[in-house]
């Protein structure tokens, strides 16, 4: 552990080190054309490659640097770790209210993502942006803890006014709600049967809508209100969440029929 420590340490103590490792991790070069193509002084990158040849990252063979199979090991790992944390750290807003137990997900799928969180300033951005993604939706299938009365009209409207399929899985608390102060709206959905409504038995940690090329993560603070959205249209996100709505699908009942 001391030798890991001892590397975090080299890498982490210059922020040239690890953009010349990577470099050199293309293709041998020699100072000058590392300091000419990173823009760094040759002062700088002679020191620095000092202390990676030091920790055995790199060697030289006369006037030119090159990784060596250790220091290409490390470079992937150390990228592809700095990569899920930036990931992560766009993430921040969806992370900080989605227990990490119900995730089961590989982060770096998620790069890229746009995310709309609550603000000083528009507190219903996440709720804004979530219903101009349904309102231009063509197709909807639907898993989630809770459904606000905007939701409902933007589902009312999508379904019986537009003739959008919307497969939608709730818990049974969620479902009474709408059954009782939504009655007319969800008569109307049910009967122009293209809304399927299944009960999930267990908790829905988070809002889970999957558009035709799209997906939409909703993460819901302690009062169940919106706190964040994260969209992304990645072939691998794209995968998860359908694998993720089938895993609920399964566990689901099924209730197609109003209930007076």
């Amino acid at each position: 552990m001391d030798e890991v420590l001892e590397i975090i340490s080299v890498l982490s103590g210059s922020r040239h080190r690890l953009p010349i490792l990577q470099y050199l991790d293309d293709e041998p070069a020699g100072v000058s054309d590392i300091s000419s193509d990173l823009d760094i002084p040759r002062t700088t990158v002679k020191h620095n490659l000092t202390r990676l040849e030091e920790t055995e990252l790199i060697q030289s063979v006369g006037t030119s640097y090159s990784v060596t199979t250790f220091g290409t090991y490390v470079c992937e790992d150390v990228t592809n770790c700095l990569h899920r944390i930036a990931v992560s750290t766009d993430l921040l807003p969806f992370l900080e209210v989605v227990p990490r137990s119900t995730l089961d997900l590989d982060i770096s799928t998620f790069q890229h993502s746009n995310v709309t969180a609550v603000s000083s300033t528009n507190p219903h951005a996440p709720v804004e942006r979530l219903l101009e993604l349904v309102q231009d939706a063509t197709y909807l299938r639907v898993a989630t803890p809770v459904i606000l009365p905007r939701l409902v009209d933007a589902f009312h409207e999508a379904v019986v006014e537009r003739g959008i399929h919307l497969d939608l899985i709730v818990p049974a608390e969620t479902l009474e709600m709408v059954q009782s102060e939504f009655a007319s709206e969800y008569r109307a959905a049910i009967e122009s049967e293209r809304l399927i409504v299944g009960v999930s038995p267990d908790d829905i940690p988070f809002g889970l809508f999957l558009f035709e090329e799209q997906l939409a993560l909703v993460g819901h603070d302690g009062m169940n209100l919106p706190r964040c959205l994260v969209e992304n249209d990645a072939e691998a996100a794209l995968q998860w969440a359908n694998e993720a709505f089938r895993d609920f699908e399964r566990r689901a009942d099924t209730y197609v029929w109003y209930d007076d």
